[in-house]
């Protein structure tokens, strides 16, 4: 169970998340686009989609190859979320009239280069809470007060491993070369799924029945059908796994090293305010980063994130 900061602290209560219209996000671009130049710029609101199904229906119906896309960062699909992708050698008019379920383009505006992961300056998050408890709005300054003086541990969270919950899981068997395990984990344990087709999916491969497997997967499951089929057709787990989508295999390995982060932010929840040896300590006055070394903890510091 995740400890947190201000776990002593009585919270608003309530409950979140209950529809997509309770959570929303928005992109705040690192910059603007300039108005000319070989790469579309399109501002998207999107809902009930990942940003890679996103990709995939704007691929089929610009008639482009979806790697040539560009996107600066993954949103949620249980949610309301904006965000940019840019397209190659379009212009406005050729996505006039584009009817994507869930999809709504808001601006279309040229630039020359295209957009890649980590070119956005943050995010706007607006979360609705329903129900919550009496004097909530007092509990929650009074929380938000506190983390404001200590600093927010960073944790990148259950929303970073899937919907099972086990892509750096996925990522772990990766970096072993355990292609085996990496296929049990990407299908998925049966105990694990809500979606019944899936589970059954998951059910039969782990009774050894790959092709009802395939027969049972959902229509989104289409890596992971993919992955059955090859295996069905005589290829190898490491094969079978190393031909899935290169975003997709990035995706687990990136898990991994953030439950590896995670689970350190986890080891320092007590000493937070303190530098320890190995540690960088970053000056947002003035941008300098420190160093330290040795066997000793430094003087106390107030931590933000």
């Amino acid at each position: 169970m995740t400890e947190y900061l201000t776990s002593r602290i009585p919270g608003s209560g309530g409950r979140i998340r209950n529809q997509p219209e309770d959570f929303r996000v928005e992109e705040i671009p690192l910059y603007e686009p300039c108005g000319e130049g070989d790469h579309l710029y399109l501002t998207i609101e999107k809902r009930g989609l990942t940003t890679y199904e996103l990709l995939r229906q704007l691929a089929i119906a610009l008639n482009c190859r979806e790697r040539d896309l560009g996107y600066a960062g993954l949103k949620d699909a249980q949610a309301i979320t904006r965000q940019t992708v840019s397209v190659p050698l379009r212009k406005p008019d050729d996505v006039r009239g584009l009817n994507i379920p869930g999809v709504e383009i808001l601006a279309a505006t040229l630039h020359r280069n295209k957009l890649r992961p980590g070119h956005l300056a943050g995010n706007h998050f607006r979360i609705r809470i329903h129900q919550p408890e009496p004097n909530s709005l007092q509990r929650a300054n009074e929380v938000l007060a506190f983390l404001e003086e200590t600093g927010v541990p960073n944790r990148f969270g259950d929303q970073r491993y899937g919907a099972l919950g086990h892509t750096h899981r996925i990522g772990r068997a990766l970096l072993r070369q355990d292609y085996a395990t990496a296929v049990a984990e990407i299908i998925g344990d049966p105990r694990a799924i809500v979606h019944p087709g899936w589970r059954e999916a998951a059910a039969a491969y782990r009774g050894g029945d790959i092709p009802t497997a395939i027969e049972k997967l959902p229509r989104h499951c289409r890596p992971e059908r993919a992955l059955l089929t090859l295996l069905k057709n005589g290829k190898s787990p490491r094969q079978a796994v190393l031909a899935m989508p290169r975003k997709l295999l990035r995706l687990y390995l990136s898990a991994y090293q953030s439950s590896l982060f995670d689970r350190l932010v986890d080891m320092r929840m007590t000493s937070l305010n303190k530098i320890w040896p190995g540690d960088i300590a970053f000056k947002h006055a003035n941008g300098a980063c420190l160093t330290r070394r040795g066997s000793k903890r430094c003087s106390s510091v107030t931590r933000t994130a």
